[in-house]
Formats: structure tokens, sequence, C-alpha cells
């Protein structure tokens, strides 16, 4: 798929499915704009330093001092070559093809003192020379809206929703280095070779200025994600979570916080013999969070997670509980911003969802990557992420997941409003165990591309 992505402050979450939740926060969204652009209120809350999960944001490698845009309509269209040595994700190499795709991105962003709202529609048409069958159309949704109500409270509504038919396609989206997330986040490590994948999340934040020196973040989800394909081990999954984030500012530079959060999981679809249909989780997790000025930041967070695993019967007639057990989730991250280079490190571990391949997993996580702008105005990105993923099982049967991913990409400006990009990714994915779905696969893409920005549209000030 062709990269004509902009730099902007949009958040991507892991999608899911849910066509009205969308429309309402879309509505939401705006009716808002042009209502609350006339409001000239300001905030007197004093700005706390970044929290270890940021509102269950991810950060990006950007560098310091970049300007994001105000007020405007961005549409950017693109078209790329690729060689692809491994399209139909068998075991062994299989047949290699070219591809080549067009792509269109739709970015509506507008800043007020009472709002900040992000609109981002992509869609993209990509064709296989041998592979038809592989030919897709995907399509992505986000929004993403914060509203100012008082100097102290604020709300904010997400929703993303996606429709591809994913050709190695994480199922929490394409980045290989997304920086420490939240424990709320579905897995998004585990790849699901040729599936159909329609997914939908939103999210609702009620936050609280307290005072000069605290916050609180209430929050809950809702998310779906389905699979299609012939091979019927696909798992659809629907999350719930609530919780909060107290955070407390310890000095300029540093924050300490509590985020409790509760969050249940179900399965749906022909499930592994040994597999739960449903987890429950509670989490206790205190974190810390360091800034030193300019633009460097560590996080770290660890804590127990109670679990508790539901599962069917052996005629799938009834549901039977797991004894709670004391799991233990953590993590770190590290994010640097300079003006001619940016890095992120981050690890993760903790129990989450099975990605669509297996139930429920003890999840491992390390990424990291680097951004350097190097000859005139070409800039360099790379990232590697390594991921291992150890199936729970309530019976003794046993199955592992190990994936490796890597992307190296070189973007030039071609006069204003064309942008030349040369990329190549490699994916793995190992299994070990007894895994009856065929998702060990191994693959090397390299593709070219051009995206032709079409001009920003101002849309007040």
């Amino acid at each position: 798929m062709c990269s004509c992505r902009q730099e902007i402050p949009l958040s991507y979450h892991e999608p899911t499915r849910g066509i009205r939740a969308t429309a309402l926060i879309v509505e939401l969204l705006l009716l808002s704009l042009p209502m609350l652009s006339q409001d000239n209120g300001t905030s007197n809350s004093t700005p706390l330093p970044v929290t270890v999960f940021g509102g269950g944001d991810r950060p990006r490698m950007s560098y310091a001092g970049d300007q994001n845009p105000r007020n405007m309509l961005l549409v950017t269209t693109g078209y790329e070559a690729t060689y692809d040595d491994n399209p139909a994700g068998q075991n062994s190499s299989g047949q290699a093809d070219e591809e080549q795709g067009l792509s269109n991105q739709v970015v509506v962003v507008h800043q007020s003192p009472r709002t900040n709202a992000n609109l981002n529609y992509q869609s993209s048409l990509e064709y296989f020379h041998h592979y038809s069958q592989f030919n897709r159309f995907n399509q992505t949704l986000t929004a993403d809206e914060q509203l100012t109500l008082s100097s102290h409270i604020s709300v904010r509504l997400r929703d993303d929703l996606v429709a591809t038919k994913g050709l190695y396609a994480p199922s929490g989206g394409d980045a290989v280095t997304s920086g420490i997330g939240s424990p709320t986040d579905l897995n998004s490590t585990i790849y699901t070779p040729l599936n159909n994948v329609r997914a939908n999340t939103a999210r609702a934040d009620l936050m609280t200025q307290l005072s000069s020196l605290g916050s609180l973040d209430v929050f809950g989800a809702y998310a779906t994600r389905t699979f299609s394909q012939d091979a019927s081990s696909s798992y659809g999954t629907v999350t719930q979570n609530a919780g909060a984030e107290y955070v407390w500012r310890v000095n300029e530079h540093g924050s300490v916080g509590l985020l409790g959060v509760y969050q249940r999981i179900d399965l749906n679809g022909s499930l592994l013999q040994g597999s739960a249909s449903r987890l429950q989780s509670g989490a206790t997790l205190p974190a810390i969070a360091w800034k030193l000025r300019p633009t460097f930041e560590i996080s770290l967070f660890a804590g127990p997670q109670f679990i508790r695993q539901v599962e069917a019967d052996g005629v799938g007639s009834g549901v039977g509980s797991l004894p709670v057990q004391m799991k233990w989730a953590g993590g770190a991250g590290l994010v640097r911003e300079g003006r001619w280079m940016s890095a992120m490190l981050s690890a993760e571990h903790a129990v989450t969802d099975g990605g669509g391949l297996l139930s429920f997993v003890s999840n491992s996580s390390v990424s990291g990557g680097v951004r350097k702008r190097v000859y005139h105005a070409w800039d360099l990105t790379i990232d590697y992420g390594y991921a291992r993923n150890q199936w729970i099982s309530s019976g003794a049967s046993s199955a592992l997941l190990t994936e490796q991913s890597g992307r190296a990409t070189i973007t030039r400006p071609l006069g204003r409003k064309i942008v030349l990009e040369v990329e190549y990714d490699f994916m793995e994915q190992m299994t070990n165990g007894n895994l009856s779905i065929g998702s060990a696969f191994h693959r090397n893409r390299v593709g070219s591309s051009l995206a032709w920005n079409w001009g920003a549209i101002r849309m007040g000030r």
C-alpha cells in the first residue's frame, strides 16, 4: 500500500468493528466544529509532564520543533510499485510477485481554544500480477476529538474503523515501532496472513485537572474485531475495558501515576482444544515518567495483573471458570527527539488476546527505531520489532508464536507537492507446538512510491 502519510497529531489504535459508534463520534465531530471555533475561552490548567500511558496514545518518532497543520483539509494521492518474494504467506518460499497500488488520504484538522479535532480517512486499491486473488481494497477511518468544557474538565472521544484484506497486516496496525502503549490495547504483534479483517474501537475519556499538580483520567472503551477466511481457526474478539489513571507531578520534569483497569475479552470461532473463550483481567500498575529538557523522556511501569479464564465445556453447552491467577505486567519506554534525529525504544510484558490465532497469550515484545535527516532533504527511518506470544492453555496443549519485523524507509520531497519514498520490509512469524493454522511465514518486500499532495485548504484561523 502506498504510504502517502501525513505527519499530523492523530492517534492510531487497534481498529475494531462498530459502525454506530463511528457514525456517532463523526457526527459529534462535525457538529461541534463551527460552534466551538467561535469560543475564545482559555484553559488555566498547568500542563503536566508526559505520562506513561498518555491517554492510550502511542508516541511517534518526530523531530523537535516540528509544526503540525491547523484548521486545514489535506488531500494526498499516491502510487506504489513493489516486489514481494512471498505474497502467498507460505512456510517455504513461494512464487514471487509484483504489486501496484493506488491510495488516497483525506485529513481534516481543526484546533481552537475549546476543541482539538482530527478526522483521517485512507483508502487503497492494490493489484498483484500473478496472485490476482489477493487484489484488495482497504479502508481506514479515524476520528479524534477533545473538548474543553471548563478550565479543569475536558472530554475526549475517539473511534477507529478498518476494513481490509489483510495480507501480513498485524491485527493492531502496520507500525513496526510504536513505543510503549497502554495495557488496555489489544495485541498488535501477531500476523494473520490472508485474512479479511473488519475491526472498530471506540474510547471515551473524562479528564479532570484536580490541582496544579494532579490530574485524573477516567475512561471506557469497547472494541470488536472479526476475521473471514477459509481456515476456521481465526477468532473474533470483543473487548470491553474501563479504568482510571491518576497522575501526580513531582517536579518540573517528573511525574508518578497509578493506573487501575478492568478488562474483559470474549472470543468467538472454532477454538483450539484447551482454549478458553473469555478472559477477565484486572491490573494495578504504578508508573513513573521523567522528561529531561529539551526532548528526552523515559517511562516505567510494573504491577500485578490478575486474570481468570472462562472456558466452554467439551460440547460447548456450558462454561466453567478457572481459578484466578496472578501474573505480572511491566514495561519501559524511551523517546529522544532532536532537531536532526529522533529515536525510540520500548519493551512490554502482559497477558492479552492472541491476535486471532490463539485464545490468550503471555506477550513479551521489544521494539526500537531511529529517524534521521541525511544528505540534503533525504529522511531515513529504520524500525525493528520482536515479539514472543506464549499460549496460556487450560490443558496440556502448548503453542508459541515468535515474530520479527523490520522496515527501512528513505523519503525525499521532489518539489513542493511530490514526495518520493523507497521502502524495504521483512516479516517473519514462526510457530511451535499445537497450532493447527498455517500462520508461519517469511517474507521480504521492496517498493517505491510517489505521493502527490493536492495542497491544503484552510478552514478558518
